[in-house]
């Protein structure tokens, strides 16, 4: 009688075609992650885009409408319309043209987010000409007894102003003045004389309004300038290069924020500066640079870490 026979199994491992295979999948599954990180942001850019050119629309229909900007309407037209009263020093809707902010000297400073910046989004809210709706900040200050306002005091930065369709923690906020060479009285009554007169939509990132001497104003806490880039230098080129001429210091879109009392261009200290082509050197914390060679323009840095510094605010002329 034959023993029985035990069959042995041969140990294969994976054929050169298998491990293909697989490779091939790995690598649609890659590409696919990051075809749609890529869409997905690309989808946050053109709604951001979409969003300030509504904003920008709905001015020019109130205008027509009312014959003054939001915020800016003199107290004569606010009544007529059944507004909030207006205030009787600049910056409370002197009806100018220029939506600047009201300080308790009195003086007016464009980058103030206290007067008509947030009556701004009162105005233009009460008539349905935006989705949102603000009431709470008031054409003569901002209606409240706190000193500090964050996205977790009531009321929050949420009650005066829109969140950005870019997301990453930015708001849309109205400023005016632009670069001002005002030598050595930067943010002083002098910038105010002579600003630029224009006013801009800034996409930008607000850690918190704060107050000295009743005033206040964006981005300016324990007497130190915080950082107001919530913007990656890709996503600013990329936005600046479809709308205007993808340069961060010329056109109608500028690499440029409201803070304390004008403005500052993203990822310098550099306050009330006209556009300057001093050597400028990138690194990972830079908005732009001109590769270090003096007299050439500044362009977006999005040769420092492929651009994915997230170091730029944005302004919008309107």
């Amino acid at each position: 009688m034959l023993a029985p026979q035990v069959a042995i199994r041969a140990n294969k491992g994976f054929t050169l075609l298998e491990i293909g295979v697989v490779l091939v999948i790995v690598g649609l599954v890659a590409g696919g992650i990051l075809v749609a990180r890529d869409l997905i942001r690309s989808s946050y850019m053109h709604s951001q885009i979409t969003q300030i050119e509504k904003y920008k629309s709905a001015v020019g229909t109130f205008e027509e409408k009312f014959g003054a900007l939001p915020g800016d309407m003199n107290n004569t037209i606010a009544t007529q319309f059944n507004f909030a009263p207006r205030g009787t020093q600049p910056g409370q809707g002197d009806g100018n043209g220029v939506i600047s902010g009201f300080s308790a000297a009195p003086l007016t400073w464009g980058a103030i987010q206290s007067g008509e910046p947030t009556a701004f989004w009162v105005d233009i809210s009460q008539v349905g000409l935006i989705e949102s709706n603000f009431n709470t900040a008031l054409p003569t200050g901002l209606n409240t007894g706190l000193c500090t306002i964050t996205n977790s005091t009531t009321p929050n930065l949420g009650n005066y102003f829109p969140s950005a369709k870019l997301g990453q923690g930015n708001y849309v906020v109205v400023w005016s003045g632009g670069y001002v060479n005002c030598g050595g009285a930067c943010g002083g009554p002098g910038c105010n004389t002579n600003s630029d007169g224009i006013n801009y939509f800034a996409v930008v990132a607000m850690p918190s309004l704060s107050c000295w001497a009743n005033v206040m104003y964006v981005g300016w806490t324990g007497g130190s300038i915080s950082a107001q880039g919530a913007i990656s230098v890709s996503q600013a080129y990329q936005i600046d290069k479809k709308v205007d001429d993808g340069l961060p210091q010329s056109g109608a879109v500028m690499a440029m924020g409201p803070i304390f009392m004008n403005g500052i261009w993203s990822g310098t200290t550099n306050m009330c500066v006209p556009p300057y082509t001093t050597a400028t050197l990138g690194n990972a914390s830079t908005c732009f640079d001109n590769n270090n060679v003096a007299g050439a323009a500044q362009q977006y840095s999005v040769t420092q870490n492929g651009g994915s510094g997230i170091n730029c605010s944005l302004s919008f002329k309107f």
